[in-house]
């Protein structure tokens, strides 16, 4: 399980790569951007029946899509995109159970807006939107016997960031899980829902390989 979720990211950063490397010089390009971000989020499982509440540390590696709703005069301007993304996460060690651990595999969309003023980009920005996120968990039990099976949980976000030298971002986020999908420290407490603190960080194109030779 974990190699594999290596070599997924992997592929993310080789097809992020071969992307950067196929740039063209394009007005267009400003209308469609795409990036490769490393995220770390620390999640909160709901109380389990003796009152405490258990934290989760999550690394993730994400590609998603910047695709500007408005035009604007001033290149590389708009105010308002909509980003498509998916997003996989390394495996998550129970830090209360070493008998299970996690990975999550996520698909969804934000809709991002940059507190322009005039028509220039500011560098603030907020964003909120949601996924439909798959958790796999792997469970030891026994003597050599492992279970994994796979739950579903919808996630909504909400946050804000600020842009460094037009191709960095850094943001903050809050993240509600909607769907019982966690183990706590005792498995046979049932599932539980997952509330997380996200921090992230994202590398963007200044142009794209979208529009080339069109």
């Amino acid at each position: 399980m974990r190699f594999n979720c290596k070599k997924k990211i992997s592929t993310l950063f080789i097809f992020f790569f071969v992307g950067a490397n196929a740039q063209d010089n394009d007005w267009r390009s400003q209308y469609v951007k795409w990036n490769l971000g490393v995220n770390y989020g620390l999640g909160k499982v709901e109380q389990n029946p003796n009152g405490q509440s258990e934290y989760y540390n999550k690394f993730s590696t994400s590609l998603s899509v910047d695709v500007a709703l408005i035009e604007n005069d001033v290149f590389d301007s708009s105010p308002l995109y909509l980003q498509p993304f998916i997003e996989l996460s390394l495996p998550v060690k129970n830090p209360y159970n070493s008998g299970t651990k996690f990975s999550t595999y996520s698909g969804g969309v934000h809709l991002k807006k940059h507190i322009n003023s005039g028509n220039f980009k500011s560098n603030f920005f907020v964003f909120g939107g949601g996924k439909l996120q798959f958790v796999v968990w792997d469970l030891k039990y026994g003597e050599n016997k492992n279970y994994r099976h796979t739950e579903m949980d919808y996630v909504l976000s909400a946050g804000g960031g600020f842009v460094f030298f037009n191709q960095l971002e850094l943001s903050l986020n809050y993240s509600k899980g909607l769907s019982n999908a966690y183990y706590s420290a005792n498995v046979y407490d049932g599932l539980k829902k997952m509330n997380s603190i996200n921090m992230g960080i994202r590398f963007t194109l200044a142009n794209n390989w979208w529009f080339s030779n069109k």
